[in-house]
This record gives C-alpha cells, sequence and structure tokens, in this order.
C-alpha cells in the first residue's frame, strides 16, 4: 500500500488535461439538448478568466477570484486569460495577458508562459 500525503500531492502538475477530458465526456455522455456526436468532435470549449476590476474611486484592482469553472480547467488564479481546447485534436491552449511594462513596477512580474505550463 502506498501513502500519498499532501507535499506528494502539491508537488504534482495541476491535472488541467484530465479535466478538459472529463468535461468533454460529460458532454458526450449528456446529450440533452440535442448536441450531437459529430458537432461535439468539431468543437472548441472556449472559457474566459475573470476579468481585472477596478476599484471604484481608487487607482488599486478589487479583490481577485478566478471563476471556478476556469480554474478547474486550467488551475490558472491569474486575472484576464482566456482558455481554448480543440476537442477533436485534444489540444488545449491557455492566453495569458501581455506584461504591462508600468504595472510591473507596483505589481511585481506577472506568470510567464513557462510558469504557467509548470502549475
Amino acid at each position: 500500500m502506498q501513502i500519498v500525503t499532501d507535499d506528494d500531492l502539491l508537488r504534482q502538475k495541476y491535472p488541467a488535461k484530465s479535466h478538459v477530458r472529463r468535461v468533454v465526456e460529460y458532454l458526450r455522455n449528456n446529450d440533452e439538448d440535442g448536441l450531437k456526436q459529430q458537432s461535439l468532435d468539431s468543437s472548441l470549449l472556449y472559457l474566459e478568466g475573470t476579468p481585472t476590476k477596478m476599484n471604484e474611486d481608487g487607482d488599486q484592482a478589487a479583490p481577485f477570484r478566478q471563476r471556478r469553472c476556469f480554474y478547474y480547467m486550467t488551475g490558472v488564479a491569474l486575472p484576464d486569460c482566456r482558455f481554448v481546447c480543440d476537442v477533436k485534436a485534444d489540444k488545449s491552449t491557455l492566453f495569458i495577458p501581455p506584461v504591462d511594462e508600468d504595472d510591473v513596477i507596483w505589481s511585481g512580474m506577472p506568470l510567464s508562459s513557462e510558469e504557467s505550463l509548470e502549475q
């Protein structure tokens, strides 16, 4: 018997690909809206992360909380991201916002492409 600790789980990559496959399988098995198998296989799944919201009468962003579905599918807690999955090709693409040079002074560097992929 193998014992898995919380530390072991935290060291693993976020299983985004398996979550996407699970959602696609769910859509295939629950064809309540008349979605045909062929149309699903030629579809794209598109999700938007939570956009940056500014506090009213201020120059700071409001507290951030990622959309649940977006976080479930990607594991990314970064505002203004987009996610696309080509169901037929089984290929997922995460779009992260470009680095704003002025914002780096105040907020530091955002996640790089490599760091996002590693997560």
